[in-house]
């Protein structure tokens, strides 16, 4: 949806988009499943989501300002990001087929961005 409306409409409203759709998808469930929020998770809460805002602004900003074609191959870069989360967190020790394959995704990505800037 990102892409698709990046060339049309202004930054805020492709970040303020994406989470206005989701709170009201999801805002009858979590009515029905509502919790008080203990005080100590609340600055936690707010970290997240300002964290969560301006990653969307990046690529939201990336998505208006760059090639798209390009920007395509680097969302594969989020299995790595998983990977590495994966294994900070959850001491999940990927396999050498996982390791290999973020191998390639990253040379992937390092070639297609070196080509970019020998063909700019």
């Amino acid at each position: 949806m990102t892409r698709g409306h990046s060339s049309q409409d202004s930054l805020g409203t492709l970040v303020l988009l994406p989470y206005l759709v989701g709170a009201l998808l999801t805002t009858p469930t979590m009515l029905l499943a509502w919790q008080p929020v203990p005080l100590e998770h609340v600055a936690l809460l707010v970290g997240i989501g300002v964290v969560g805002t301006a990653g969307f602004a990046c690529m939201a900003w990336a998505y208006s300002n760059a090639h798209v074609n390009r920007l395509g191959l680097l969302d594969y870069t989020g299995l790595v990001w998983a990977l590495v989360w994966g294994y900070c967190f959850f001491a999940e020790l990927p396999s050498l087929w996982t390791l290999a394959g973020a191998a390639l995704i990253m040379a992937a990505c390092a070639s297609t961005l070196n080509l970019a800037k020998t063909t700019d």
